[in-house]
């Protein structure tokens, strides 16, 4: 059978025992976990009693957030232009743009989407990017619904600081003839991975004092927020609990991945969520001694958090470790203290430095060349989701050990 050189695994698609024979790397996708996952945080955000929206960011799919969306959801969040493009194309309906919008190109497209049809909100966090909006909006004779971007956690990504500059934004939203006062986005990051269930709580719990204080001022002043927009997979249900987040903008859960995997996420079940992401590799080389080169580097495999963890196919125990765009090693058990590996060279130096640390560790070791043969197959648990898909182009999706079909990864890169 004649291969499709761009899309080589696609003869692959319903051979049973096909998951083991793929061209590698290949970003694998369980549908059995992805449709678990979609289901159980539907039930748990219903539970819980908040809506969901959930981050497209994740996942990239329009296939799969029509499945978000058939299953509950009020609506999906979008990071960038190119994402609500993609998904309004595809009559995705309901989209909140979670980032400040900048640049006369970037609100065009946002019009152009507008006009087409599509139903959008934005959030701003400065007079300045507030006034562009308008602008350009009362140019094109369009309206668009405009949320306060909150930072008062002091993330230090978007957002503003103080109550009183959100009540100063959403004034003059609301005094806008072209703009509408939609309510406040708040999105606390630096929660979400705090392992237990309840230290999350306990510290999450102030912050959201603040929310609600920021909430009383504006209905105060005569403006209720409509909606109040954030939070994530790992606080949810606290965003519930909370009464003043109405929606909440989870998108890891989808598919999860090795930093949300290691919490806690709910006290009475602290593993809701299945993995349903992992990079499938090859094994290329065995020559070094305790370790094996996979085909999986930097190009394969997002390295902003924390390492990916072998899922199948070697020891549970070996150490992931990177050594250059196509390339990362597998180091055997009991070869060196995994916490040196974790710790890895100072964070400025070059490339040089790993394969520096890597002549420190084996340059006297006196064990056995790899352990397993070349051509094996190794999937890892995906280190940090979001940006791991954003390196494919498809997703290989799976059922047990066959490959049931590949979908494209529509939204990926960037406007």
């Amino acid at each position: 059978m004649a291969m499709n050189r761009y899309r080589p695994n696609e003869h692959l698609i319903g051979v049973k025992g096909s998951r083991a024979k793929l061209t590698t790397p290949a970003l694998i996708l369980d549908l059995d976990a992805l449709e678990h996952n979609i289901s159980r945080m539907a039930e748990l955000c219903a539970l819980h009693g908040v809506a969901l929206r959930p981050h497209a960011k994740t996942h990239k799919s329009v296939r799969i957030a029509r499945m978000q969306l058939a299953a509950g959801a009020v609506g999906i969040c979008a990071a960038t232009v190119r994402e609500a493009r993609v998904m309004a194309a595809a009559d995705v309906s309901n989209i909140h743009l979670s980032s400040p919008l900048v640049g006369e190109v970037v609100i065009g497209e946002l019009i152009a989407l507008i006009k087409e049809g599509a139903k959008l909100s934005v959030v701003t966090d400065s007079i300045t990017g507030l006034a562009a909006l308008e602008r350009y909006f009362t140019a094109a004779g369009q309206a668009v619904t405009v949320l306060v971007d909150a930072d008062l956690q002091a993330m230090y990504r978007t957002g503003v600081s103080s109550p009183e500059a959100a009540l100063d934004l959403a004034s003059r939203i609301a005094q806008s003839q072209t703009l509408q006062f939609g309510g406040v986005q708040y999105y606390s990051g630096i929660v979400q991975h705090i392992p237990t269930a309840e230290e999350r709580s306990e510290v999450y719990g102030q912050q959201l004092e603040k929310l609600k204080a920021l909430v009383t001022l504006l209905t105060n002043n005569g403006l209720p927020p409509p909606v109040v927009t954030g939070g994530g997979s790992g606080t949810f249900a606290i965003d519930g609990q909370s009464g003043v987040i109405t929606e909440n903008q989870a998108g890891s859960y989808v598919v999860m991945d090795v930093e949300y995997g290691a919490i806690n996420v709910l006290v009475d079940d602290p593993k809701p969520f299945h993995p349903a992401l992992f990079v499938q590799t090859t094994v290329i080389s065995n020559n070094a001694r305790g370790m094996v080169t996979i085909d999986a580097g930097s190009k394969s495999i997002a390295l902003d958090g924390p390492k990916p963890r072998i899922a199948s196919g070697a020891p549970l125990e070996c150490v992931f470790q990177i050594l250059g765009d196509e390339h990362a090693g597998l180091i055997f058990p009991g070869v060196v203290d995994p916490a040196v590996l974790e710790a890895g060279p100072p964070p400025a130096d070059s490339e040089t430095a790993v394969y520096k640390l890597f002549y420190e560790i084996f340059g006297g070791f006196k064990g056995e060349p790899g352990q397993l043969e070349i051509g094996t197959k190794v999937e890892l648990t995906a280190s940090h989701c979001d940006p791991t898909v954003n390196l494919y182009n498809t997703y290989h999706c799976v059922r047990s050990d066959t490959l049931v079909d590949i979908w494209p990864i529509d939204a990926r890169g960037n406007l």
